[in-house]
């Protein structure tokens, strides 16, 4: 089978490198470095950084201008993940989704993850259901936010409702 002249049959032969932890490319003008960041939001996380340039590409560790997708991954390493860009000295964040931003916009949604763990966890405390989590109204700018694909908000609450030791129904 062929897509786009590949043939399937050749696909186990395109890796020809892999690295952990830190891999280094030098150009000719600039340095790339690919970082393994571990898990945070996924199982291996990943960015591309550009030190001299100031810019990372972080991928899925960013969502700017919406809600980011908490439903796999560990959520204090993800905050790790998110601490070490607000500290380190790239300028310019590139997200796995939304606009192209800096250490406000992640900072905005370290945020967004604290508010909604908040609200969640007062809810459990109390002895509340997932549904009482589900209806948690979000103030601004993360009203605006509901937007994405995979019903990102009921997955987020369900994913929290759980890690504050809630009781989350199977699923008939």
């Amino acid at each position: 089978m062929k897509i786009g002249g590949l043939s399937l049959n050749n696909i186990r032969g395109l890796t020809e490198q892999t690295f952990e932890n830190t891999l280094t490319l030098q150009g000719s003008a600039r340095a790339v470095e690919l970082r393994s960041l571990s898990r945070g939001h996924s199982e291996e996380d990943t960015a591309i950084l550009l030190p001299e340039a100031g810019v990372a590409y972080i991928g899925d560790i960013g969502f700017f201008d919406n809600q980011p997708y908490l439903g796999a991954g560990t959520l204090d390493l993800l905050r790790q993940q998110m601490q070490f860009f607000m500290e380190a000295d790239f300028r310019i964040l590139v997200p796995g989704h939304g606009p192209v931003g800096g250490k406000a916009e992640l900072v905005a949604q370290l945020q967004y993850i604290d508010f909604l763990e908040d609200r969640i966890r007062r809810i459990v405390e109390i002895g509340g259901s997932l549904e009482e989590a589900l209806q948690i109204p979000l103030s601004a700018p993360f009203d605006g936010w509901l937007v994405g694909g995979m019903d990102r908000f009921a997955v987020n609450v369900q994913s929290l409702f759980k890690r504050c030791g809630g009781d989350v129904p199977e699923p008939e």
